[in-house]
């Protein structure tokens, strides 16, 4: 998956055909990191919108980036007017992708800026609220679409990178403690703040982070034959429901079919 994405964006900014790469998953699974580090990479200027932004905000935005990469991070405030931008930002019409916001108030007027404009620069949007998810829907066979979900040996070098980076060194202890078993509060946001916490010598708060997904603990250690038999361990153990049973399993499934 970390391969995709910089494939993703490679393939994006050297098309002529599509101009947009749409990266959604998880909250906090990385998305952010993975874009800012690519671009990082290849020495490309970003300019980001990260936070709430109304459609008359972003048509200035683009036209003021209309030849740079822009990110428009966790986009989850998205209305019709902001879609039919976006629409227009990354499809060509007799070869121009051109953006209009035609009114008659001197909004634009009074900022210099027209109200039509040749776009010709990249967008690379990333979400994780599945409402948006859904309503950009129509646009996704304009974009080159990635979902962003870590497998164990991806997260585990994810987070060996990181490591690298604040130049600590006990990333083994670390993946020992935390990554070969199920944690509750592993994601890369939790462990940016690790190392934070241990570069400043505060491990006892950095370790306060993450705890041990007891659920999933016992789903890995049971030896029965049956889904059946495993709920009613379950209920007896922790006290808790049929659904709630259901929900758990549902999750350490798609854990494991990923590879933890």
């Amino acid at each position: 998956m970390i391969e995709d994405i910089k494939i993703a964006i490679d393939t994006c900014l050297a098309s002529k055909r599509f101009h947009s790469t749409y990266i959604y998953g998880e909250t906090s699974c990385g998305k952010t990191y993975q874009v800012e580090k690519a671009l990082k990479e290849r020495g490309i200027k970003a300019h980001f919108i990260t936070s709430h932004v109304t459609p008359l905000a972003l048509y200035v935005f683009l036209y003021k980036h209309r030849k740079d990469v822009v990110v428009l991070d966790d986009l989850d405030n998205l209305t019709d007017s902001m879609l039919a931008i976006l629409k227009a930002a990354l499809w060509e019409v007799d070869g121009k992708r051109q953006i209009s916001w035609l009114t008659s108030s001197n909004s634009l007027a009074d900022q210099q800026i027209p109200m039509t404009f040749e776009y010709e620069g990249k967008i690379i949007i990333t979400c994780n609220n599945m409402t948006t998810h859904g309503k950009i829907a129509p646009m996704l066979a304009r974009m080159l679409v990635i979902n962003q979900v870590f497998t164990k040996e991806e997260f585990s070098k994810v987070c060996s990178l990181i490591f690298e980076e604040y130049g600590l060194d006990g990333y083994y202890v670390f993946k020992n403690n935390y990554i070969n078993i199920f944690t509750e509060g592993l994601h890369l946001r939790n462990v940016l703040k690790y190392c934070e916490y241990v570069k400043q010598g505060f491990q006892k708060q950095a370790d306060e982070l993450f705890t041990t997904n007891e659920v999933f603990k016992f789903f890995e250690v049971s030896e029965v034959s049956s889904v059946a038999m495993l709920r009613r361990g379950f209920e007896t153990r922790f006290g808790l429901g049929r659904a709630t049973f259901f929900r758990y399993w549902k999750k350490y499934r798609e854990l494991k079919d990923n590879g933890w």
